[in-house]
């Protein structure tokens, strides 16, 4: 009860504040790597603030597959593969399922299709590079501790988990205001490895063909 308390009090001045100081880069369209006016597909995206771009999307998709599904998405059309991928899902499976079929005891059982499929297709969208840091973080609860520590996993994980989710928020709201320019003019990162201030901040090569990364 204190968390929501306080949450919704914090929310409502960060709100007020990035929504004043950032107005013209969230009424954008294109935005920035920090701060933008979409919705961020992440579970735990960079500071971002939603605003009614949420809502023209879903306009968006309501036209274009009640009006104008037959010229967007039949074969050969724009986006013929987001209804076949439809298709593609249900074959997906079937290669690991033949496989643990085959070999039951090397564990391909534990690969779940659909969630995998569904978190490489965001690898196209925005900046991912943090997906890093869930895979190693997920690798090291879930697989290292409760193999080879049951007991610790058992009794401390979930406070592990309340531990990092609020620690990243006690930092994201940090440099949020010192950093990212919340309330005011932002303070920029040196460069160095982990942060390419001349290029694609994920380190993405350049399309030769249009320039774009």
């Amino acid at each position: 009860m204190v968390g929501t308390l306080v949450g919704a009090i914090l929310n409502y001045i960060i709100t007020i504040t990035i929504t004043t100081n950032q107005r013209e880069i969230l009424l954008s369209i294109e935005g920035t790597h920090i701060w933008s006016g979409a919705v961020s597909p992440f579970p735990h995206p960079p500071p971002t603030c939603s605003c009614n771009q949420a809502l023209q999307s879903f306009n968006t998709q309501a036209v274009t597959w009640g009006g104008l599904a037959s010229h967007m998405y039949s074969w050969g059309s724009t986006y013929q593969w987001v209804p076949l991928g439809l298709v593609l899902g249900f074959f997906a499976p079937l290669p690991l399922y033949f496989l643990h079929r085959l070999f039951p005891k090397v564990g391909f059982s534990y690969f779940n299709v659909s969630i995998i499929s569904w978190h490489i297709g965001w690898l196209v969208t925005g900046i991912n590079s943090g997906i890093v840091s869930f895979m190693l973080v997920a690798f090291w609860s879930q697989y290292w501790l409760r193999r080879y520590k049951p007991e610790w996993f058992l009794r401390f994980n979930y406070v592990l988990c309340a531990g990092l989710d609020g620690g990243t928020q006690v930092v994201v709201f940090i440099m949020t205001f010192v950093f990212f320019g919340a309330s005011g003019k932002p303070i920029n990162f040196p460069a160095y490895w982990g942060n390419n201030v001349n290029g694609n901040i994920d380190y993405c090569k350049v399309d030769p063909g249009n320039g774009s990364s």
